[in-house]
């Protein structure tokens, strides 16, 4: 039996995920303010349905992660790495159909968690913005 999510556990796994109160609502098919209620306590319990739902979504971006390290396994200490943003939902969708449907604060948590890698590694990194329509 998976033990009981705090609303802090909630807040922790959203932000991490790079969604915002509405966006995590939207996909919770609540509003806003009850995942407020959820993290600070207002609530007794966080509903098994969003417990379910955060924790997918942390396990999508650490998998999303993983994927997008797994070309960059050979990267040097001081070599560059480039990685990608994408500034709207259609070319996130054709460049990436893992996430189609997803809030695009999501892929940021995901290029943020690449970079952090890859710091750690001493690599150099540098974000940029996909062509539009791309």
């Amino acid at each position: 039996m998976i033990e009981q999510m705090t609303g802090a556990e909630l807040q922790t796994l959203r932000e991490s995920c790079g969604l915002s109160r509405e966006e995590f609502g939207l996909l919770a098919s609540v509003q806003a303010r009850t995942v407020k209620h959820w993290e600070n306590g207002h609530s007794a319990t966080v509903p098994a349905d969003a417990q379910e739902l955060a924790r997918n979504l942390d396990q999508s971006v650490s998998a999303a992660v993983a994927a997008d390290l797994a070309p960059l396994a050979g990267l040097q200490a001081g070599e560059a790495a480039t990685l990608t943003r994408y500034q709207d939902a259609y070319s996130l969708k054709q460049s990436r159909p893992d996430l189609a449907g997803l809030p695009l604060g999501l892929h940021g948590a995901i290029v943020g968690r690449v970079r952090l890698a890859l710091l750690a590694r001493g690599a150099k990194v540098r974000i940029d913005w996909a062509p539009a329509g791309s």
